[in-house]
């Protein structure tokens, strides 16, 4: 996913946040996602660009909300009831793939602009004929 360098700061700040929050250190961030600490640090440093790999394998060990991640948008973490089904299962077996996330990204997107149109629509700043495509 092409990101701006506004963006990709954005998401440090929220992974930064995560792993202060966490207590984690490189090597134990580095331990627990199976990444070079190497990486780990040119990331955090924003010397590397963020890597789809580096951002999905973190909401995936650190149960990370994909959405908030990407957008600031929800709650930090997922849900319990998910961590801890995740936690019974071999965390290999659930990874996040790619499509999953961007289908998960653009259903929030399409919701955002549903709301969007709908609150105009209430404000009155969208033509009545609309009606019939937002109800």
């Amino acid at each position: 996913m092409k990101r701006t360098k506004e963006h990709q700061e954005a998401i440090l700040k929220r992974i930064k946040l995560v792993i202060k929050e966490k207590g984690l250190t490189q090597i134990q961030l580095s331990e627990l996602t199976g990444i070079n600490q190497g990486n780990i640090g040119k990331y955090l440093n924003g010397i590397n660009p963020l890597a789809d790999g580096f951002i999905y394998t973190l909401i995936c060990k650190l149960y990370i909300n994909p959405l908030w991640l990407e957008n600031g948008e929800g709650d930090v973490y997922l849900s319990p009831f998910i961590s801890t089904e995740i936690k019974k299962t071999d965390v290999e077996d659930v990874k996040m793939s790619r499509e999953v996330f961007n289908v998960i990204a653009d259903q929030a997107a399409a919701i955002r602009s549903q709301q969007h149109i709908i609150h105009n629509y209430i404000e009155g700043k969208i033509d009545k004929n609309y009606k019939s495509c937002i109800f």
